[in-house]
């Protein structure tokens, strides 16, 4: 069948812009200050990195009800007794492709294992998060961070829904009644939305819904960070949660 080229001119100016977004990542001169409940962690720049052929790797715990885990790449032990909730600092690995496994903290059986890619210069976050609502089973889910300053005074905002049963979700920014993602199903990424900085009531509805399954309150959006919100746990146990990551350039920009 013969494709019209009216219907490939969209999906061709995505590839160019997250191309674009690639390139701009592995060529900044900043470090990261990676911000979470646990506290703050500084990441090298990424054009360092990418000097050094490695990438720049972290895993958020998000299975309930599971133990500590600890994440290896190929035989190596990267990060050790992450417990749920848990976001790690960023680590480097080369830029190259991983065997990748979980296995309880301690222990020498794997719960999952699989393989990925990672390029030099480049952040990626790795969800550790159930397979279904009906098979508890461990897997992991691999996200490219396309860590790149907002717009002067913007922040910027996703949403990675690893809840099982939680459902596709509509997420609210209640100051202004504004909808920022509509139906975010689970293992999906809501890719980054610009938002003027504003401290208000985050909501995750149902698709479609008014009553909210969770609320944030009192979120603080401020200017010229980058926010990952994990939504995790169980909707129908009334358990469901989410971590935040607040990620933020530091540093002047180096003079060329």
């Amino acid at each position: 069948m013969k494709q019209s080229t009216k219907n490939m001119v969209p999906v061709l100016a995505v590839l160019l812009m997250l191309t674009i977004a690639c390139s701009r990542e592995s060529s900044q001169d900043r470090s990261v200050k990676t911000t979470t409940d646990s506290g703050s962690t500084t990441a090298p720049a990424s054009r360092d990195v990418a000097k050094r052929d490695k990438a720049l790797v972290r895993v958020v715990h998000a299975m309930p009800a599971k133990p500590p885990v600890d994440a290896f790449a190929g035989e190596s032990k990267t990060f050790s007794n992450v417990t749920y909730k848990t976001v790690t600092p960023y680590a480097e690995l080369p830029d190259n492709r991983h065997r990748l496994t979980l296995k309880p903290a301690g222990q020498t059986k794997p719960l999952t294992e699989s393989s990925e890619n990672f390029a030099g210069g480049k952040h990626y976050t790795l969800i550790a998060m159930p397979s279904s609502a009906k098979d508890p089973k461990p897997e992991l889910k691999v996200v490219a961070d396309h860590l790149t300053p907002p717009t002067a005074g913007k922040a910027r905002v996703r949403v990675i829904n690893a809840s099982p049963d939680a459902g596709e979700l509509d997420v609210y920014v209640m100051k202004d009644a504004e909808k920022l993602f509509g139906g975010v199903n689970f293992k999906s990424e809501a890719a980054y939305a610009e938002i003027a900085p504003t401290t208000t009531v985050v909501e995750l509805r149902p698709q479609g819904k008014k009553e909210p399954l969770l609320m944030l309150p009192q979120f603080s959006f401020e200017p010229n960070k980058t926010y990952t919100i994990v939504i995790m746990g169980q909707a129908k146990a009334n358990r469901l949660e989410a971590v935040t990551v607040e990620d933020q350039f530091v540093g002047a920009y180096a003079q060329q």
